[in-house]
């Protein structure tokens, strides 16, 4: 290994008399890098594990919910770990991979139920002693607190206190060996109010609305709380079970940054999340867990093992907010017209613009100091669009409407000041200044060739970001400006995908490693072809077939034109022969701007089977795509 450093020097005379050894060194010096190359991805395998999140156990079909599995299923899929050679590892097999004292096994996973039901004690215990598999129980503090003959607050309901393990039960598990106690906060497992309309969110994520003086939280505030619930629940286990716990689950898979800095001064070494991704040694307060519901049969089940899988199919509308709010008695009317639309398109996601342009003015649909509020209506949206209409939402931060005349700058300033209310699966960046100024970083510095864009995750995506930025903080660039500013936005949306807006030319015309550094650093591109028509799609594509990084990980945004006089079927006809021209000629994602929910434009025959989810091919082994609806199993 000493000769893959040091190459002899080879003089003029010396290369002739030696004919072909330095042929023979360069030969040695591919083989080690290649060598070290294997040992680099196995060790990096070792530093992944996967984590599964089990709720309630039931014995039959008819007391099923949401969340729940029957007996019989969890006692298959205990046994198709151990066929397969899976390894259920415990929370100090983990910590003590982390300090280096001995490696994680291979294929190793790790176990967790929450919420503390009674079915733990009374049938998973015993299969967890019968196997010798070690296991996670998270536990809500004040809902261990209820007096046996009591109810306990959970969701939207009441359930009674029996439900759940006692005190001593969880003593007993605590002592077992087998099954490490975890926080599943004190009272964080819950909702508080988040709008002026009502609208519940996690309490551990959000920042409560006072709808009596009309204000929001203070930041400062909501990080007392948090670290005040988290202290309270350490010292409240340490009470009852003797001593404090390693691991935090945080109630719904929600959390903030500011929540995770109070995690770790309170004392907690691991943090779980439900952000779909392996667990990684390296980080383990931002650990993933795959969600295990719907009583999956034990072909669903193998699904939940696999190297965690990304989305790679997105079809998504594009909403103007300026469409849905009016100064008006008729907002919510307008809301729900939307909502009863997206129920009925199906779509995979929906992208929202939280500007408006009125009187000649750009105004935000958020509480903001850096621009005039039009109504703060956007986490309501957000959150309705979620709950009632049954789709995702994507935040469309892109300075795209040239009409507007807006400064790239400004709108960056907004991006801290709209982080708290935007809770959403992926924000969209671009603008005509930013988006060149980010292609033209050294992206190529911050990820390596060898990587596989299908292993990687958008925690490790973001991390790769703050190194960028982290190493050029002084930077007054347009570019280094506007990962700070997104990183600020994701101090309170940590789990959203980044995606970035290019043109079309500009994306045609990297190259395949080029496109791999991009997608090292973003989880998506989107691909501006809004005003190139088919013909020269078609043409362009057919001089230059389409690369596979851009096919796969690119989304096609192209324009409907809409007017009132007789044009909307047209309209709707034109968009659909597009997206099927873009289909035919390998692109799986795209996204149409803009929908006309009021209007019902396009029009729902011909727009719906190229942008409703049900329509996705999840199961097609070349893209190996997760569907996040599974089948659920009949009686």
């Amino acid at each position: 290994m000493h000769g893959s450093n040091h190459i002899p020097p080879v003089t003029e005379h010396g290369s002739k008399r030696l004919g072909s050894r330095p042929r023979c060194w360069m030969r040695l010096l591919t083989f080690c890098a290649l060598f070290s190359w294997i040992i680099e991805s196995a060790i990096a395998s070792e530093q992944n594990f996967s984590v599964l999140s089990y709720h309630d156990v039931v014995l039959t079909r008819s007391e099923l919910s949401e969340d729940s599995v029957t007996l019989d299923h969890l006692v298959n899929q205990f046994e198709w770990l151990l066929a397969h050679h899976y390894h259920p590892v415990s929370v100090t097999d983990i910590l003590k991979a982390r300090a280096g004292e001995k490696p994680l096994p291979s294929k190793s996973v790790l176990l967790t139920f929450d919420d503390g039901y009674q079915s733990f004690y009374s049938l998973v215990f015993p299969l967890l002693k019968a196997y010798q598999y070690p296991a996670v129980l998270a536990l809500v503090g004040s809902w261990m607190e209820v007096g046996e003959d009591g109810t306990v607050n959970y969701g939207k309901g009441q359930v009674p206190r029996n439900t759940l393990i006692s005190w001593d039960q969880a003593r007993e598990l605590d002592q077992s060996g087998l099954v490490e106690i975890a926080s599943h906060s004190y009272q964080l497992h819950g909702e508080v109010n988040a709008t002026a309309q009502g609208n519940g969110l996690a309490a551990g994520a959000t920042l409560t609305y006072n709808r009596q003086n009309q204000n929001y939280e203070s930041q400062a505030n909501y990080r007392a709380r948090v670290q005040s619930d988290l202290k309270q629940a350490q010292a409240n286990l340490n009470e009852r079970i003797g001593h404090s716990v390693r691991v935090l689950v945080w109630p719904y898979g929600r959390y903030t940054d500011i929540a995770v800095a109070a995690a770790e001064k309170e004392g907690f070494s691991m943090a779980l999340t439900l952000n779909r991704e392996q667990g990684r040694l390296d980080d383990l307060m931002h650990t993933g867990r795959n969600y295990v519901w719907r009583n999956p049969t034990t072909l669903e089940y193998r699904n939940f093992l696999d190297q965690p899988l990304e989305k790679i199919v997105g079809r998504f509308p594009l909403l103007e907010m300026q469409s849905l709010i009016e100064k008006d008695p008729h907002s919510e009317e307008r809301l729900a017209k939307w909502l009863e639309r997206c129920s009925q398109m199906k779509p995979d996601g929906v992208c929202i613009r939280p500007y408006e342009l009125r009187d000649g003015v750009v105004k935000a649909f958020f509480p903001s100091q850096q621009l005039e509020v039009s109504q703060d209506r956007l986490l309501r949206t957000i959150w309705q669009t979620r709950t009632r209409g049954q789709t995702r939402s994507l935040l469309w931060l892109c300075n795209d409407r040239p009409s507007w005349k807006w400064d790239d700058r400004k709108m960056i300033k907004t991006w801290p000041e709209i982080g708290p209310m935007s809770p959403v699966f992926a924000v969209v960046i671009g603008g005509p200044e930013l988006s060149p100024a980010l292609l033209a970083l050294p992206w190529n510095q911050y990820s390596a060739l060898h990587q596989k864009i299908s292993g990687e995750s958008p925690t490790m995506r973001r991390h790769r970001r703050q190194v960028c930025l982290n190493k050029n903080q002084r930077s007054p660039s347009l570019a280094q400006q506007t990962l700070k500013n997104l990183e600020a936005f994701q101090q309170w949306q940590p789990y959203s995908q980044v995606y970035l807006q290019i043109s079309w030319q500009q994306a045609r015309a990297m190259s395949e490693d080029e496109l791999h550094h991009l997608l090292m650093v973003f989880d998506r591109l989107v691909l501006d072809a809004r005003g190139l028509s088919q013909r020269d799609l078609k043409k362009d594509i057919r001089q230059k077939p389409l690369q596979n990084n851009l096919a796969k990980y690119g989304q096609v945004l192209v324009d409907f034109k809409y007017n009132d006089r007789g044009f909307a079927k047209l309209g709707s006809h034109r968009l659909t022969d597009k997206l099927k021209l873009i289909e035919g000629l390998g692109m799986v994602s795209w996204i149409y701007d803009h929908d006309w929910p009021l209007s019902g434009q396009p029009a729902l025959k011909q727009v719906r089977p190229m942008i409703s989810a049900e329509g996705f091919p999840w199961n097609d082994p070349e893209f190996r795509i997760w569907s996040e609806v599974e089948k659920k199993e009949g009686p």
